[in-house]
């Protein structure tokens, strides 16, 4: 039986603890399956068997969830060093990046799972499991080298763990957009009702910094700019105020030359063109949701519950109305 025909949330091989290379003594153990059939080479112990009693409780307790990049574990002791680093977090679940281990599997003391590279020691990503979340596990699914899958039982609902290791951005297009695939259909394959956790590390980079960074951010100086009668920029204070009041003593003495005046005013400020926008979906959106409940209706009889349970089909058909009446001016009669 080959892990990779496994079914997703099942229990995979129990291939030994790599210390620093798979055991071989242990390739052949199969754990019981998600639906309690037994496997026909080894009867499981009672502790490896999620069941109601031992799952975790999600309103009652604190649920404690991290991740790690551990840049290595292949090297010897690394994963002892690893838990004994953790258990001042007093975790649950960790989910670890970049184990650099071969395969797929679980180890002997059941609380580590790991998915990795077939042959080679690079990327791989694992679980690291508190005694509770070990045995609430229900199952797991070593995806790939990036991605793996945990089921664990809880109340009121059961938990789906999801951990990646993002390729970098010198990573090809191709083996970028396989990985986003490998996360959309593992999200497709997890049962509805389940809560999910995902974690990982995405190798996002920040970029270099924009050399107008600082005039951006900072604040900058007001600037008082006007033109002369000659279309020249004034930028003294004298200059500028010399200006203002040529201006007002020819607006007042001028006694026919109104328009040559605006004219003249527009050059210096140009008049702002008032725009019509369209009514926004979201703000139609907004003002539906924020309706009180438990209210008497108006005059057309609908209650805001009504509105409210129309969802986006009957927000999108109000939005039209709105914008309808919004450009035409004019309300329907039967509004009142």
């Amino acid at each position: 039986m080959k892990v990779n025909d496994l079914n997703p949330y099942r229990f995979g091989r129990r291939p030994g603890e790599q210390d620093p290379c798979p055991l071989s003594g242990n390739q052949s153990r199969v754990e019981k399956l998600v639906t309690g059939k037994l496997s026909n080479t080894r009867k499981p112990k009672p502790n490896n068997i999620a069941t109601s009693t031992n799952g975790m409780r999600l309103r009652k307790e604190i649920l404690t969830i991290g991740t790690w990049n551990a840049r290595t574990l292949w090297e010897t002791g690394k994963l002892d060093l690893l838990r004994n680093e953790l258990k001042r977090f007093r975790y649950n679940i960790i989910g670890v990046s970049e184990i650099r281990w071969t395969g797929k599997g679980e180890t002997t003391t059941g609380d580590f799972i790991w998915s990795g590279e077939e042959n080679i020691h690079a990327n791989g990503v694992g679980f690291l499991l508190s005694k509770k979340a070990k045995n609430a596990l229900i199952g797991y699914n070593p995806v790939s080298s990036r991605v793996i899958t945990a089921r664990f039982n809880a109340t009121p609902f059961k938990i789906t763990a999801i951990h990646v290791y993002a390729p970098t951005s010198a990573s090809s297009d191709e083996e970028i957009e396989a990985f986003y695939n490998s996360i959309e259909n593992t999200l497709a394959e997890v049962p509805k009702k389940d809560l999910i956790l995902m974690s990982g590390d995405w190798n996002a980079k920040v970029g270099n910094d924009n050399t107008g960074w600082n005039s951006v951010m900072d604040f900058a100086p007001r600037l008082n700019l006007l033109r002369s009668h000659d279309g020249n920029l004034l930028q003294s204070k004298e200059a500028i105020k010399k200006r203002w009041t040529q201006y007002c003593s020819n607006l007042y003495k001028d006694n026919g030359g109104g328009d040559i005046i605006i004219k003249e005013l527009e050059q210096i400020s140009p008049p702002i063109q008032q725009e019509s926008h369209d009514i926004l979906f979201s703000e139609v959106e907004q003002a539906i949701q924020s309706l009180k409940k438990n209210k008497s209706p108006g005059l057309d009889g609908i209650q805001a519950e009504l509105l409210q349970s129309g969802g986006e089909s009957l927000a999108y058909e109000i939005h039209k109305l709105c914008n309808k009446i919004w450009h035409s001016e004019a309300i329907p009669e039967d509004w009142g």
